[in-house]
């Protein structure tokens, strides 16, 4: 009899609690993905920057400044 309860107890404390992380690591990737500004009526996120192109602070800081420097 102590055999299912084994199991029970290993179910339990080491596999639920491994697919509730997984479960619930979909579910929060899945709402820090929704464009909350677009829902709500705001402005669209600022544009990233391609794939290709990996910019550091001082690029995106200098790039920002020239554009606004040529806008009048």
């Amino acid at each position: 009899m102590a055999g299912p309860m084994v199991l029970g107890v290993i179910f339990g404390l080491v596999i639920l609690p491994i697919a509730l992380v997984v479960m619930w690591n979909d579910v929060f990737q899945a709402i820090a993905s929704i464009r909350w500004g677009r829902l709500f009526g705001r402005r669209p996120a600022p544009v990233r920057a391609p794939q290709g192109e990996p910019r550091d602070a001082w690029q995106t800081l200098t790039a920002d400044a020239a554009r606004r420097s040529a806008d009048p």
